[in-house]
């Protein structure tokens, strides 16, 4: 699919720059440039921009009353601010006015443009899918009979089912006799036992309606995600149970996307840093169960910033990349986890029953990496590793060990790793 990128930049020079990086990016960009913020309204107004590259500062004032105008005329075209002089406090001040992505003009390559814009552009166009995913479910749960949606009625004693839409027929694959012999009890997996039910039965009672989501089970067998609106009705003396649910595979699956889009690093496929604290939360609770050793590991390529100054930072992509498959190739069990933290730090959280066996993968790494990366790059590890059983560290204690034994090695000649242990409460 084409992508059309807008680049408003009063530097004819980067603008050319970043033409030419696109063009050459083998993305199918059309590019678009122009030095006066003030052509933005009638582009935006003329042509569909998937994503606009914006300076930060142009005629001697900041961009950023325009990222308001981009977001209010096209609401799903990307944002990424640009800028010669970057700092924290602007990069904050951006992404706070609703920038997608920041880049300093010191450190873009082409390899790190094409992957920011395709990334941005591909995170905006689930966004949109999600709206419109959502604005179709909304229309779906004003439509009754014979439509997608399940409409039923349940006794609440027995939960059988004593009409319903054709959507269950479809769903079930079952003629209508068939279906009024089965309950919502036995295609929900809602409900674990007989007592699970009445407590459901009373809530909705209780409330008047419920909204839930759950899964039922469909003719083939497989658990389909729905949301459902049940209310608790009373015809003459007789009471039900009415159910209105929806699909949202779709928007599960969209949702999954979306999260997959903000947790993932773009250049390495790995995790980015965003969640590493759950994920660390998570695997404790394993390993204290299975009485583990739990490590946090800090891994840092050493004299990294030398390869982007000689080599330029298309070569130190590429040692990222080598260096990320390393590590997957060697962390590569179930609750092995890897994330790239930022730059040329990259975290693994790992377990096992051996801190021996921890200590050893890690000096592995760090042994094989001068063979498997380019310009023999070496690396430095920094770890914390606890008894899970009995030592309960936070997140934040113990990245803060890790790191500061990662400076340790990188003071103490680098290319080794410093893990220290904590078996025992003190």
């Amino acid at each position: 699919m084409r992508s059309t990128v807008l680049v408003v930049d009063d530097s004819e020079t980067d603008r050319l720059i970043f033409e030419r990086y696109l063009t050459q990016a083998h993305q199918n960009y059309e590019v678009i440039s122009y030095a006066d913020p003030a052509t933005l309204t009638s582009i935006l107004k003329m042509v569909q921009v998937d994503c606009v590259i914006l300076d930060f500062n142009l005629a001697g004032e900041t961009s950023i009353q325009h990222i308001a105008t981009i977001h209010k005329i096209s609401p799903y075209t990307g944002i990424i601010m640009i800028t010669g002089v970057g700092d924290e406090k602007i990069a904050a001040t951006a992404f706070k006015s609703g920038v997608d992505d920041y880049l300093s003009k010191n450190d873009i390559s082409q390899s790190r443009l094409s992957a920011v814009v395709s990334n941005v552009i591909a995170k905006k166009r689930i966004e949109k899918e999600h709206h419109n995913a959502n604005a179709e479910l909304t229309l779906l749960r004003s439509v009754m009979d014979n439509t997608p949606n399940l409409n039923m009625v349940c006794d609440p004693e027995t939960s059988l089912f004593i009409t319903f839409n054709l959507a269950l027929n479809r769903f079930l694959k079952l003629p209508t006799e068939h279906i009024k012999s089965k309950s919502y009890f036995h295609i929900s997996n809602q409900f674990d036992t007989t007592d699970d039910w009445f407590q459901f039965v009373e809530q909705v009672k209780a409330a008047g309606h419920l909204k839930f989501e759950t899964e039922l089970v469909n003719a083939d067998g497989q658990a389909i995600p729905f949301e459902f609106d049940c209310c608790y009705a009373q015809v003459g003396e007789k009471h039900y149970l009415l159910f209105s649910g929806m699909d949202i595979s779709r928007l599960k699956n969209v949702q999954q996307e979306l999260i997959e889009l903000a947790t993932k690093d773009p250049l390495t496929q790995l995790r980015n840093r965003r969640g590493l604290s759950e994920e660390y939360a998570r695997l404790y609770k394993t390993a204290r169960r299975n009485s583990q050793y739990l490590c946090i590991a800090i891994f840092d390529l050493d004299n990294f910033k030398q390869i982007n100054d000689s080599h330029g930072h298309d070569v130190g992509d590429t040692v990222l990349v080598q260096f990320a498959e390393l590590l997957k190739a060697n962390f590569q069990r179930p609750l092995d986890y890897i994330a790239r933290a930022g730059g040329e730090e990259f975290v693994v959280i790992l377990s096992d029953e051996s801190a021996k066996s921890i200590q050893q993968l890690i000096d592995k790494v760090i042994k094989v990496c001068p063979e498997n990366l380019a310009y023999q790059t070496t690396a430095s590890v920094g770890g914390v590793c606890i008894y899970a059983k009995s030592v309960k560290l936070a997140y934040e204690q113990q990245f803060k060990i890790a790191d500061n034994n990662l400076y340790y090695a990188k003071e103490h000649g680098k290319n080794q790793a410093r893990i220290t242990y904590e078996e025992y409460v003190s």
